[in-house]
């Protein structure tokens, strides 16, 4: 994938805001009965995806922290590339990918019955990533790789892992949205 930096960051600004009025607009106002409720045994209910997105954050956050603390600031480049790895990694995460991805046991969400605080953490890894998009507006988007927190020996850029991160968001959003279509969903 090539993309115009400009345009990738309008992308990113307007996925993470899409996927804080999908909160929002349907979840906010739903009780603890609600968020736990499970369409199906194997299937998450609105609180898992909540709790999963906001843990898989964090499992990003020390490599995160590493390249913060030292960065690699932007040359100009007008033009941001994926790497092979990255670019097929991007697409089965895209919210729109049917394709569904294994959920490395490190990224589980929280067993049993969560309480309304998978909001606030949900929030806080929303609103990170939401800082990290803007302060990479001045870092080499390219150059500063990230390893991935679930094997070292796969290394994505910046710009994939915003990328990664905001797509992953939207993708558990609109799971959880798809709960309440559930017959049987407590009203």
């Amino acid at each position: 994938m090539n993309t115009q930096i400009d345009i990738l960051f309008k992308d990113l600004h307007e996925l993470l805001t899409e996927s804080i009025k999908i909160v929002n607009d349907n979840f906010t106002g739903l009780s603890e009965t609600q968020i736990n409720w499970k369409p199906e045994k194997k299937k998450w209910s609105i609180a898992e995806c909540l709790d999963h997105i906001a843990v898989s954050f964090r499992s990003y956050g020390k490599e995160i922290d590493r390249v913060m603390a030292d960065p690699k600031k932007s040359s100009g480049q007008m033009m941001f590339h994926t790497s092979l790895t990255g670019g097929i990694f991007l697409k089965t995460m895209h919210p729109d990918s049917a394709v569904k991805m294994p959920n490395p046991s490190s990224f589980a969400p929280t067993k049993g019955n969560l309480t309304r605080r998978v909001f606030e953490d949900f929030l806080s890894a929303h609103n990170k990533l939401s800082e990290l998009v803007e302060i990479s507006r001045e870092l080499d988007l390219n150059a500063n790789k990230i390893s991935s927190p679930v094997t070292s020996l796969m290394k994505f850029s910046l710009g994939e892992v915003l990328l990664i991160l905001t797509y992953h968001e939207k993708r558990h959003l609109l799971q959880a949205q798809r709960v309440m279509d559930y017959p049987g969903f407590p009203l």
